[in-house]
């Protein structure tokens, strides 16, 4: 079986702005891996790049493959990408719901790249597509809410809402970017209990982009750090002690250091705890791109 992710000398510049530096990294299927780093890192621009939905600059031997087929290579995307971005779930930090939809449509949504167009555009799903939708809600607590319009959810229920997406998805890689930065700490250790709860049911490859390192202590076995565009330490996440993150990031530290969501050993929030409500957002021209062609 070949890697989840390769990642091969994959540099880009934004300007004069070096976002990242050469970075090479491999994830097996199966693995949840953290992707640490202070603001401007590099994290996000890193998940852009494996999903292909940014390009690298077109010098040298870059490229990206997820699932042994190639995404991207010297700064051009690949011919039949719009496959690989069908099993590539992608977890965005705003949601990318639309709002005046009802959950389960907005779920649904990862079934574009399957079904034909016409139906897709007239929102028309099958008895069979909408079983399985309610069931992806069901196994993130939302299948209640599934006629509701997206509006009415709190902000985590939207980011869950976000992750039966990529259920229906059948997705064998997904990458989260910043998944729990703008939700509070209950919602966001609910969020992240689902994505390793996709991990270990389905062993499904997750790569999640967090502040925190007492997140990524939690629930990742593997932790990949970004500094300035450059990979500067990839191992265990038991090995990131405070002495650790202080040598690697120096004042940025104590932005990692940050236990606002920390969670306490053993905890899980209770399943029909109340979230707060969270603010909801258009779709991103990101997301849209997951479901256009090439």
């Amino acid at each position: 079986m070949p890697p989840a992710i390769v990642v091969s000398n994959l540099s880009k510049h934004f300007g004069p702005r070096l976002a990242l530096n050469a970075v090479s990294l491999t994830i097996d299927p199966g693995e949840l891996v953290a992707l640490i780093g202070a603001s401007g890192s590099g994290k996000s621009t890193l998940l852009r790049h494996i999903a292909g939905l940014a390009t690298a600059d077109p010098t040298g031997s870059s490229a990206v493959e997820v699932g042994g087929r190639c995404v991207q290579r010297m700064g051009r995307i690949a011919p039949g990408v719009r496959d690989i971005r069908a099993a590539t779930g992608f977890v965005f930090q705003q949601f990318n719901l639309v709002e005046r939809l009802p959950v389960l449509t907005n779920v649904l949504v990862g079934l574009l790249n399957r079904i034909p167009v016409w139906r897709s555009s007239l929102r028309q799903f099958t008895r069979e597509e909408i079983r399985v939708g309610l069931q992806a809600l069901a196994r993130v607590g939302l299948a209640e809410h599934a006629l509701q319009r997206a509006s009415t959810l709190s902000g985590g229920q939207q980011q869950r809402v976000a992750i039966a997406r990529t259920l229906v998805q059948r997705a064998s890689v997904v990458l989260a970017d910043e998944p729990i930065a703008s939700l509070d700490p209950t919602s966001a250790r609910r969020v992240m209990d689902m994505l390793a709860k996709i991990n270990g049911e389905d062993g499904t490859t997750v790569v999640v982009s967090i502040h925190q390192v007492d997140i990524a202590l939690h629930y990742c076995r593997r932790t990949i750090a970004l500094s300035h565009g450059r990979v500067v330490f990839d191992g265990p996440s038991s090995s990131l002690s405070p002495q650790l993150l202080q040598k690697l990031y120096g004042d940025e530290a104590s932005e990692l250091l940050n236990t606002a969501t920390s969670v306490p050993a053993g905890s899980r929030p209770d399943r029909d705890a109340i979230m707060s409500p969270g603010e909801s957002s258009p779709v991103s021209p990101e997301f849209a791109a997951l479901f256009r062609g090439n």
